[in-house]
């Protein structure tokens, strides 16, 4: 029993011995214990440099939007009727809805979103996607022809200066004309 309670300790000791070697970089040495080195990982990629650096900070900089504002819980809400056709963005239809108890805005991924601004202020913004878009690169034969719709629900947003449809991966935009009122498709 004591040779198994030996052994035990020192397998035990040897396993805290290799866990700490597996969080070291360099070569350590433990008397008759092999040596042996972890790396920790590859090496950071190169930066860019000169115009592809210019590059890079202008991307990241044209993409980078304010985070969505707290939902708004509002009774009074908008349901948009938006088109896709060849690339172009335009709202087709405006009906408004009045609930009972307050709505909170809803908070989903998508390429496209409704924004309401006041000045430098974003209000309120709702994500959507429009069927048969995505985010990749190689759709831009299908994104020609397509004519497609979408229906977003937002909230009243009486204090908006301005309201505009983004599409986050062209990052064109589109103003919507406030107040927004109730019309019907043509």
């Amino acid at each position: 029993m004591l040779l198994n309670s030996k052994l035990l300790k020192s397998y035990l000791v040897l396993m805290a011995a290799s866990s700490f070697l597996m969080a070291c970089n360099k070569n350590q040495s433990f008397g008759g214990l092999p040596e042996f080195s972890v790396p920790l990982g590859s090496a950071p990629a190169p930066k860019p440099q000169g115009e592809e650096a210019v590059k890079e900070e202008v991307k990241e900089a044209v993409t980078s939007d304010p985070p969505d504002p707290v939902a708004m819980r509002m009774k009074e809400q908008w349901q948009l009727s938006l088109r896709f056709e060849r690339g172009e963005v335009s709202v087709v239809q405006v009906e408004q809805k009045l609930y009972s108890q307050a709505q909170l805005t809803s908070r989903r991924l998508g390429r496209f979103a409704v924004e309401f601004w006041i000045g430098q202020e974003l209000l309120e913004r709702v994500r959507f996607n429009f069927p048969l878009l995505g985010e990749s690169n190689d759709d831009s034969a299908i994104e020609a022809g397509l004519t497609t719709t979408a229906s977003v629900e937002v909230p009243l947003v009486s204090r908006a200066t301005f309201a505009r449809i983004l599409d986050r991966k062209t990052r064109r935009e589109w103003l919507v004309k406030l107040p927004l009122s109730s019309k019907k498709a043509p």
